[in-house]
């Protein structure tokens, strides 16, 4: 059983009793945290503090940008350093990967964003691949000194306190102006608490000057959780297909739920009849065939199933274009591991990737989808972005929707509305090019032009995204949506899955591109 340190900063103190309570739960450890502020002094809380971390086997970095501008949690880090401790660094929110220490701006980091089942695997995997806790130095390093934040201060100067009317004002001033400081807040109601419990020297006009201040801190609180309760409540809902514009300057529409009309029903794949009838449309255009016999090429959209999405989503009006794409890469993109998968960073590293495949000045144009993509980039560009892949799942809902479309546009094919160039290059896309052929949701260019990386592994139906397949560290073929236009028009079918010996996650084509999804949230 691994004895776990966490460092963290106070503002992230709700979400460290979560995380600490799933690794107790779920990992077999005992985890400790600084879980309240010291009741008895600077020095004896950060005593306490060292000589657990000399007793811990791991320490956890809990990464957030209050934690990397946080004096303690910088003196826990080195001498956690110092003992020779292993280290695991877990990012509970976006940081700035030059503002880390030069040491774990080198490693991979643990995501921990949100706490998802996948997000728990790996970091179950991390605690496993940890080397053991190594004997303690001897002698032991010198130990770092109190540091000299202002709630550690503070609570000097509480712990020292005199009867003097004028220190103690000063005192309860201090906190007030603590109070308005958004990395500190947290700590001013325990510390007006610990200065009540002062009684024996609290003269009584400054008791009542703590006591007000203690009210309007507690008001506040209430203000505000009234606030974010009414903010909560009248959330306007969005309609299907309605846009938006996300941080990075990319238009998404939004895709709501299966569940968002009890008429509506998402069954995803082909039946017997749809399948076959694929088959002899593919015979009759005389398609040469690449891997895979005809029969097989469109057995594996069997069987049809129902499939229930529960959760809303925003999904790119677009294919993700070079001039999008390019801000990743300028973005240094392919420099930092916070946005790669481990296999995926492998990748880079051992090729020192710098940017995706260049096909040539035909592919280069800023409006043309971005071609010469992994499986590994693609989902590195989509956390870049805030977001993620699709499954393949909610590709299939949000091309076909609850009419169980063959094509985007309807249930026939039309050439005008779809991208399938002789030449075989993409065209460019935007907002108002082939606008008749977007699906339900107003989204473009999911038919034709260039084929998507889905998150998904390539496995039979029915489709379920807690069996494994949506596994992002597994080996084996993803999974190719929408066509392209090097295809058929039997390809471009929103059933249509694209698997050959090509969709292994560090493969390209001129044809392979990308589109992305972000959760409601």
């Amino acid at each position: 059983m691994k004895r776990i340190f966490i460092s963290y900063s106070s503002k992230d103190r709700e979400t460290v009793t979560n995380l600490a309570s799933d690794l107790t739960d779920l990992f077999d450890c005992t985890v400790w945290f600084d879980r309240e502020l010291n009741r008895s002094g600077g020095q004896e809380w950060w005593a306490n503090i060292l000589e657990q971390i000399r007793q811990c086997e791991v320490f956890l970095y809990a990464l957030t940008p209050p934690v990397l501008k946080s004096e303690p949690c910088k003196r826990e880090y080195g001498y956690a350093r110092a003992l020779g401790k292993p280290v695991l660094p877990v990012l509970l929110d976006e940081v700035i990967i030059r503002e880390l220490p030069l040491e774990l701006q080198r490693v991979q980091l643990v995501n921990f964003r949100e706490a998802s089942r996948e997000q728990l695997r790996s970091m179950r995997e991390s605690l496993r691949n940890l080397p053991p806790a190594p004997p303690l130095p001897d002698p032991l390093p010198k130990e770092p000194e109190v540091p000299h934040d202002p709630v550690s201060l503070l609570l000097d100067r509480i712990v020292r306190m005199t009867s003097d009317h004028d220190q103690q004002r000063l005192i309860i001033l201090d906190i007030d102006e603590l109070y308005e400081n958004d990395v500190y807040a947290v700590h001013a109601q325990d510390l007006l608490d610990r200065l009540l419990q002062r009684d024996d020297v609290l003269t009584a006009r400054n008791q009542k000057r703590a006591r007000e201040l203690l009210k309007k801190i507690s008001r506040r609180a209430a203000q505000i959780e009234v606030f974010a309760t009414a903010k909560s409540s009248t959330k306007r809902a969005y309609k299907p297909g309605e846009q938006i514009i996300d941080d990075k300057g990319v238009s998404m529409v939004y895709v709501p739920p299966t569940t968002y009309s009890k008429a509506w029903t998402f069954l995803m794949g082909s039946t017997r009849q749809q399948a076959d009838a694929a088959l002899e449309q593919f015979r009759s255009q005389n398609i040469i065939l690449r891997l895979f016999a005809p029969k097989e090429s469109y057995d594996i959209e069997l069987p049809q199933h129902k499939i229930v999405i529960s959760h809303a989503y925003w999904l790119d009006m677009l294919p993700v274009t070079n001039e999008m794409y390019e801000q990743f890469v300028k973005d240094d993109g392919y420099k930092n591991p916070l946005w790669w998968t481990k296999k995926g960073w492998q990748w880079v590293q051992k090729g020192n990737k710098i940017g995706p495949h260049n096909f040539g000045k035909e592919f280069n144009d800023p409006q043309q989808p971005r071609v010469g993509v992994t499986w590994y980039e693609s989902d590195a560009y989509c956390r870049w972005r805030g977001g993620r892949l699709p499954t393949e799942a909610e590709w299939e809902w949000a091309a076909r929707g609850p009419k169980g479309l063959t094509y985007t546009w309807g249930n026939q094919f039309n050439p005008d509305l779809v991208i399938l160039h002789p030449s075989d290059r993409p065209s460019k896309v935007g907002i108002g090019i082939r606008s008749d052929g977007a699906s339900w949701i107003n989204a473009l260019d999911m038919c034709g032009n260039v084929s998507e990386w889905c998150s998904s592994l390539f496995w039979k139906y029915p489709y379920d995204e807690n069996d494994g397949r949506e596994n992002l560290e597994s080996d084996g073929y993803r999974i190719l949506r929408g066509g392209s236009c090097t295809e058929s028009s039997v390809d471009s079918r929103t059933t249509s899955r694209h698997i050959n010996a090509s969709t292994e996650p560090n493969d390209y084509s001129y044809y392979f591109g990308i589109r992305c999804v972000r959760d409601l949230s």
